[in-house]
């Protein structure tokens, strides 16, 4: 009987662990089989994370004083972007050139350093010849003419803007309000009294119209100019009504004399990697944006005219209108400028001199009605 009792113990010990082995087994193998769809389910729900409701920021960087009509305007852009993204989408605004300084803002959003960038267009710039000649040729005497005369020069040679934007996604372009004649003590009312003048100057090509008329030029940012009038180094400048407004420097200087000398071409443009890198429904709201942005700061702009007049009036500033003979006195003796544009267009293949005569005819319709 010992040897039976033995041996149906001995096959109950290895019953037992053939058992606990098969389950250790089993344990170890379950995970292992359920892993894998956990792993490939998690893909998807990386690729899905924007639209389902990652925020992201982006950064901003425009020229414009914090507070002042222009940087408000893009502040309200801005609130859009948020408020139809549901706030998976916002943008930080970095006004004063703190984060890209105005003559740098395309070359800059280009680069990445910002994502949005809005300023006026300036030299130098690469593959925008033509765009660089329209802050001089858009010669209205207010906001209401620079912006007829740029839409129709854009309208009318559609053909020079193509590739000078294809490295950015371009939200918007339109004008600022018309630069004019701004001077510290020294009112101008004919050629002779501009003689000599110190004058900061916004542009290449509204230099060389001031050396025309027989003032001195002066190279120089616009917020280094507000400190030459405390310092007394400079005489004035060719700048806009709105700039006046925005910095407020309507007590430093005493007379504007209503002469166009061109106007700055404003623009809203974006880092095209950064936008191909949004997901479709936030690349639409951008795409939306636009015309809601450019009207925006168009009305801001209207409004800073008149607003920014009235400042200027009420601080004791002068407006002074060039009698149409001295005018035309004006408009005769800088032509050459306008010449000399036309004919570089004409050497890099642009059709110059059509745009010239172009520009020139709708300014001069616009100061005779």
């Amino acid at each position: 009987m010992k040897p039976l009792r033995s041996s149906l113990l001995t096959l109950a010990i290895v019953l037992l662990l053939v058992s606990v082995f098969a389950v250790a087994c089993g344990d170890a193998e379950t995970p292992d089989t359920t892993a894998a769809p956990t792993d490939t389910t998690a893909a998807p729900t990386d690729t899905t994370a924007a639209p389902s409701g990652e925020t992201m920021e982006l950064s901003l960087a425009s020229l414009y004083p914090a507070g002042s009509p222009a940087a408000k305007a893009l502040d309200s852009w801005c609130e859009k972007i948020a408020a139809d993204s549901g706030g998976r989408l916002t943008i930080r605004h970095y006004t004063d050139n703190t984060l890209l300084t105005a003559p740098d803002m395309r070359t800059g959003v280009e680069a990445g350093t910002a994502d949005f960038g809005s300023s006026l267009i300036y030299k130098p710039e690469p593959n925008l010849e033509p765009s660089l000649s329209l802050p001089a040729l858009v010669q209205g005497r207010d906001h209401a003419a620079c912006l007829s005369i740029f839409d129709e020069i854009w309208s009318e040679f559609p053909e020079l803007w193509s590739g000078q934007w294809d490295k950015f996604k371009l939200l918007w372009i339109t004008v600022a309000d018309p630069n004019l004649l701004v001077t510290v003590d020294k009112p101008v009312r004919t050629m002779a009294d501009i003689s000599g003048l110190q004058l900061r100057m916004p542009s290449k090509d509204a230099g060389n119209v001031l050396k025309h008329l027989g003032a001195a030029p002066v190279e120089m940012s616009t917020g280094d100019w507000v400190v030459s009038l405390d310092k007394g180094t400079t005489d004035g400048a060719v700048t806009s009504i709105g700039m006046v407004l925005d910095h407020q420097i309507a007590e430093k200087v005493k007379y504007v004399t209503r002469y166009s000398l061109g106007t700055g071409i404003a623009f809203l443009a974006m880092n095209k990697e950064k936008y191909e890198s949004l997901p479709a429904d936030l690349q639409k709201i951008v795409d939306d944006s636009g015309e809601f942005g450019r009207q925006e700061f168009i009305q801001t702009k209207k409004d800073g005219e008149i607003t920014g007049s009235e400042y200027m009036e009420s601080a004791g500033m002068e407006f002074i209108d060039l009698p149409m003979e001295e005018q035309k006195k004006w408009d005769a003796t800088v032509r050459p400028v306008f010449d000399d544009i036309a004919a570089d267009l004409d050497s890099k293949g642009f059709p110059g001199s059509e745009l010239v005569n172009f520009a020139l005819e709708r300014a001069k319709y616009y100061q005779e009605n």
